[in-house]
């Protein structure tokens, strides 16, 4: 059976969005699934492609694909469209080696193979000024087609410091914020959920906002 993607989502979050244990530079030491892939323990070191080679042009690539400004037509869950702009910087590639943590007792498929990923400062906002945020250490996980990658990022309530301007009407307080990016040359997707709690219970509701891609 295929794992909810929500119940991913708040997974990942409970393991970490990438920014502990791993240096400015893409370097650091062992880590299980912070950072990396959920139920692996991962060895990151900066990497610099060899464009002389195959394997080097492509992974130079997905470098290329995902650096620089991306921009598209984003919708709101009320129907509101506006202009959405992303923009990764300093990106860099990360080599990591993985292999499977011993202690990690989550009975769900892992994939903990050695790969070549982007990382970088990466800036989200919307013309209409309802999103302006930014994250210092963006993580972009390369597909398994090749030519795009993928992040999974959120922000805490308490971690927002640009603007968001809350979408959904769920109960409780707003307690934080996911974004789902998927970046390639010929790929720009994503979208935006909220989570919620009331002080017990943490809820995760539907798609506050999407663009090129189907409501989640």
């Amino acid at each position: 059976m295929r794992t909810p993607w929500i119940f991913l989502l708040s997974l990942a979050a409970a393991c970490g969005d990438g920014d502990s244990h791993v240096g400015p530079d893409g370097s650091g030491g062992e880590q299980a699934s912070e950072g990396g892939r959920i139920g692996c323990i991962e060895t990151t070191t900066p990497y610099s492609a060899d464009t002389n080679t195959a394997e080097g042009q492509a992974d130079q690539a997905l470098l290329d694909a995902v650096a620089g400004e991306h921009a598209s037509m984003l919708t709101w869950q009320d129907g509101i469209t506006a202009e959405l702009n992303v923009t990764m910087t300093q990106a860099r590639l990360v080599k990591v080696a993985s292999r499977p943590d011993p202690n990690f007792v989550l009975d769900i498929v892992r994939q903990c193979t050695d790969r070549v990923r982007v990382e970088g400062t990466l800036g989200i906002k919307t013309a209409d000024g309802r999103l302006n945020e930014t994250f210092e250490h963006a993580i972009f996980e390369p597909a398994e087609s090749g030519g795009s990658a993928s992040a999974w990022l959120h922000l805490k309530a308490s971690e927002l410091r640009g603007r968001y301007v809350r979408q959904g009407t769920g109960a409780g307080q707003l307690s934080a914020v996911y974004f789902s990016l998927t970046l390639g040359s010929e790929e720009f997707s994503g979208f935006i959920t909220e989570e919620s709690t009331d002080g017990e219970t943490v809820s995760m509701g539907p798609s506050v906002a999407t663009w090129n891609e189907l409501t989640q």
